[in-house]
């Protein structure tokens, strides 16, 4: 799979040689810094594209079908910056978000996959939160911090994307990829699904 967040038109449009490997899709391309795109190999089931809290800024969740006939549940979500000039509509709303994603994920019976640009650090009380509600993994605590903002400054970057799993899932790589000439470095998992 591949998420993509904060896409706009030309992004989309860059990213369409991936439709002959990545058949399954939702695109939600916008010129704010509230897009979405996600693209599969695996087929989405049940998709529901979601704003959480927050009206133009949407999270998707959706059941991946796996080969082996096993389904998981995925959440991408991008909840908004901590920037109430550009975004005075999400002030205080981000931990609302993700507590709703929490309620989401503690209800489900699925293996769950929760990620996306938080807009949080790993040691935030909004992360442990979600942690500590959905019983998730924090795979960041557990593999390494690795700071995806900002790509553009070699002083200051901090771990804003993150990636979550419930008990079932094992990790066997995670690593941050080069620079692509934005502002966040994008970030590369495997995980391994046990039998249990």
């Amino acid at each position: 799979m591949l998420l993509a967040m904060e896409p706009d038109a030309w992004w989309a449009q860059d990213l369409k040689p991936l439709e002959t490997s990545y058949p399954y899709r939702i695109e939600l391309p916008r010129p704010d810094a509230c897009g979405l795109l996600l693209y599969s190999r695996l087929p989405l089931v049940a998709t529901q594209v979601q704003d959480l809290l927050q009206r133009g800024v949407p999270s998707v969740r959706t059941r991946l079908h796996l080969p082996s006939g096993r389904q998981v549940d995925f959440f991408g979500i991008h909840p908004t910056p901590p920037i109430p000039d550009n975004y005075p509509d999400g002030v205080g709303l981000r931990g609302m978000a993700l507590d709703k994603v929490a309620d989401l994920v503690r209800a489900n019976a699925l293996p769950t996959i929760v990620a996306g640009d938080f807009n949080e650090v790993s040691w935030s009380g909004t992360i442990t939160q979600l942690t500590r509600v959905a019983l998730l993994r924090d795979v960041s605590r557990e593999h390494g911090f690795y700071n995806t903002f900002d790509a553009r400054s070699h002083l200051a970057r901090w771990p804003l994307d993150h990636f979550f799993g419930s008990p079932q899932w094992r990790v066997v790589e995670l690593r941050r990829l080069p620079d692509q000439g934005i502002d966040q470095f994008p970030l590369y998992i495997e995980l391994a699904l046990s039998a249990e």
